[in-house]
């Protein structure tokens, strides 16, 4: 999962987005993305002690839970049988 709360966080400390990409392993485009999207939504640091990185998710994210949730969850004995009985 992706720190959002630390991106936020070095953001205030006016670090690069590729500072803060090397610092949580995480891409820089991600890292603007974040940014932007929290800017458009006049989200910043400091937060709140009871705002949780899933909490930040949810709100710059709102339609990402609702993707998750419709996966489909791989067969993975089948996937097995697969690989492993193949000739």
């Amino acid at each position: 999962m992706v720190d959002y709360r630390e991106i936020l966080r070095l953001d205030s400390l006016d670090y690069t987005g590729r500072d803060i990409a090397a610092s949580i392993h995480c891409s820089r485009n991600t890292i603007q993305e974040v940014l932007s999207i929290a800017k458009a939504l006049k989200i910043k640091w400091p937060l709140d002690d009871d705002v949780t990185n899933s909490a930040l998710e949810f709100l710059l994210y709102p339609d990402r839970k609702e993707k998750d949730q419709n996966r489909m969850i791989p067969d993975f004995p089948k996937i097995h049988r697969n690989l492993v009985y193949t000739d």
